[in-house]
């Protein structure tokens, strides 16, 4: 009777402990269970975060990664799937991934066919860099996702920094971020956002350092602001000391990180006879440095394209100037340092220059050295009016990089070292748009307009690449470019003028139907014809960033309308002049005989405003677009009274 009570209750108590872990693992993955202040304005939830980082050696790393997310909504599905890079210093391994529906009920695991491995490599990229795709396959939100994997790092230059937020509208429970480091390996770590720096514990020669955080909620974007990585709480961490490849670097100061990559790059600048042959006849009559790097570039650009190329120790070391010579393609580092072999025979002085790149121009982190950069461009000294080349470009003009390279901190590589330095700012008196248009308007509303815009300097960069597409290509992104409801393009013409800062001139003759409301006799003119702008502020009691004004610029229209015969001029907008820390506007309207001249100037200052300001930009940028929809009535003679 005991024994087979015993029997009996055993399967019981197994049964009772399985009904109650049930119950805790759906209570715990439940969407319910997420706190209200985590689900306001948020489409995920990052439920639980556990990341650890090993530094075994100076040469081998392991990274892996615990996470829990809650996707809320179909804005939030961008979660539903990973992917994982590696290349031929890392190796990804134990993925796995668990899919729970809203009630924490576990309805799906992954299985091995649901891992794709796929390259990086496509159009004009070659690389090696591969990555785990995985998609959970599921859509069902809210539902959660529980997934883990490591990646093994043999070789290192940089380490995996941690970043609180993935993207705005997602809030997180909790996360922490640790990193277990041998006591013979120095850990380097910056904080930003957060104040208080990493509990640390010793275990004989291995220290531990962990950061976390709990109930964080989601941020909201916010134009003209610093990109996420610059808002969100982070920690960023770098070796002292590293290997890539058999190669050894020191990560400790710009300098001693400028000399590996010098390194790297030391006798790779050998062209062949017959390259310097040609070099040389071609600057052989030309005195000035200027003028010879100004022929030497063209030169370079007329016999190169740019192809990226990103194998091994590659990503960070050029191909040899002879290979360039030879193929007449490279990626940013192997043009770059070709056109550095060019100059150097040329008895040039320049300096490979390493950058972070892109239109977000995001402040570099000067105070701690790690790897920022992710592009090569060219420095050649001339006193105070420094040369920077872009070697990836066939169109630039001698000394023009744009917005891609613009006003920023980079680091020059010279054979002591490397040393930090800043690229050129356009000033607001070389970014420009000039308009000036003629409308000659009819009486039932329509228009013949010819329009002319001079774009100089940074506003160059934005019509410029019309010229590398077809010729119907371009027609159709005229017709997007310029803003009016219908309109027939008779004809257009384009014309670039090359100097360090660059102009392009685009002009347009263009028939537009119902450029005016006619209404009862009256004809109404909407005045403002270009330069349409959306700074996307939306109304709100307080602004949580600063507002970041990443370049200066300046509008300037001038638009004559002549007046359709038996109609004259009813009412006139008066005269608009806005003056703030953050620029000027001026608009007006000047009357002639039979048309009228529409005048208008906007100049927007480069800085960066505290929060406190926020109502007086919003109203300042208000101001101005209202200003922009004044529109100015015509009447026919008939209503004359």
């Amino acid at each position: 009777m005991y024994r087979f009570l015993h029997i009996w209750l055993v399967p019981a108590l197994i049964l009772i402990c399985m009904n109650g872990m049930l119950a805790q693992e759906q209570q715990t993955y439940s969407i319910s269970s997420i706190p209200p202040q985590l689900t306001k304005g948020a489409n995920a939830v990052i439920r639980n975060s556990n990341i650890t980082l090993f530094r075994e050696s100076i040469n081998n790393a392991t990274y892996k990664v615990s996470q829990t997310v809650s996707i809320l909504n179909k804005k939030g599905l961008e979660y539903n799937s990973l992917q994982i890079p590696y290349d031929k210093f890392s190796r990804v391994k134990k993925i796995k991934l668990v899919v729970y529906d809203k009630h924490g009920k576990k309805v799906k695991r992954l299985k091995n066919e649901d891992i794709h491995d796929l390259s990086y490599t496509k159009g004009s990229v070659f690389t090696d860099i591969r990555f785990k795709h995985i998609d959970a396959g599921y859509k069902a939100y809210p539902f959660t996702i529980e997934y883990s994997y490591e990646i093994s790092y043999e070789g290192y230059l940089s380490l995996p920094s941690w970043q609180l937020f993935p993207d705005y509208n997602v809030s997180v429970q909790h996360a922490q971020f640790n990193v277990v480091s041998s006591g013979k390996y120095l850990l380097r770590y910056y904080n930003q956002h957060i104040e208080h720096g990493p509990a640390t514990s010793v275990d004989g020669n291995t220290v531990t350092y962990s950061w976390e955080i709990n109930s964080a909620k989601a941020l909201k974007h916010e134009s003209l602001s610093q990109p996420l990585s610059k808002i969100s709480p982070a920690v960023f961490i770098a070796p002292t000391q590293f290997i890539m490849d058999g190669y050894h670097g020191d990560f400790r100061t710009w300098n001693s990180f400028g000399l590996w990559i010098y390194k790297l790059n030391e006798n790779r600048d050998q062209l062949t006879d017959k390259e310097k042959t040609t070099i040389n006849s071609l600057v052989k009559d030309i005195e000035s440095d200027c003028s010879k790097v100004d022929v030497l570039y063209k030169y370079m650009q007329s016999k190169t394209r740019y192809v990226s190329i990103q194998i091994g120790i590659g990503g960070w070391q050029p191909f040899r100037a002879s290979y360039v010579e030879e193929n007449s393609y490279g990626d940013c580092k192997a043009l770059t340092n070709y056109m550095y072999a060019i100059l150097k025979e040329a008895g040039i002085e320049s300096h490979y220059t390493i950058v972070k790149a892109g239109k977000e121009n995001i402040p570099m982190l000067k105070d701690f050295p790690y790897n920022q950069f992710n592009h090569a461009i060219l420095c050649v000294p001339n006193g105070n009016d420094t040369i920077w080349l872009e070697c990836t470009s066939n169109r630039n003009p001698t000394g023009y990089i744009g917005t891609f390279t613009d006003d920023r901190d980079v680091l020059l590589i010279t054979e002591n070292g490397g040393k930090l330095a800043h690229t050129r700012a356009y000033s607001i008196d070389e970014n420009y748009q000039k308009t000036t248009a003629h409308v000659i308007m009819q009486t039932n509303g329509n228009a013949n307009v010819i329009y002319h815009s001079e774009r100089s300097g940074l506003y160059f960069d934005e019509i410029n690449w019309l010229n590398d597409i077809s010729e119907e290509n371009r027609q159709d992104e005229l017709y997007k470019l310029i803003h009016f409801p219908s309109y027939t393009l008779n004809s257009y013409a384009l014309e670039e003028t090359k100097h360090t800062v660059p102009s392009i001139h685009l002009s347009l003759d263009v028939a537009v139907t119902k450029y005016a409301n006619n209404m009862n006799g009256r004809l109404i003119i909407p005045l403002h014809l270009a330069n349409k702008h959306d700074f996307a502020l939306k109304k709100r009691t307080k602004r949580h960033s600063d507002i970041i004004i990443k370049r200066s610029f300046q509008e300037i229209d001038s638009i004559q309308y002549m007046l359709p015969n038996d109609f004259m001029l009813g009412h006139i907008p008066e005269k608009t002049v806005i003056e703030s820390i953050f620029g000027k506007y001026i608009s007006e309207v000047i009357v002639y005989a039979n048309c009228f001249v529409y005048v208008r100037k906007l100049e927007l200052f480069k800085g960066e405003y505290s929060t406190s300001h926020f109502s007086a930009f919003s109203n300042f940028i208000n101001l101005i677009e209202k200003s922009d929809k004044k529109k100015l009535v015509l009447k026919h003679n008939s209503l004359a009274e």
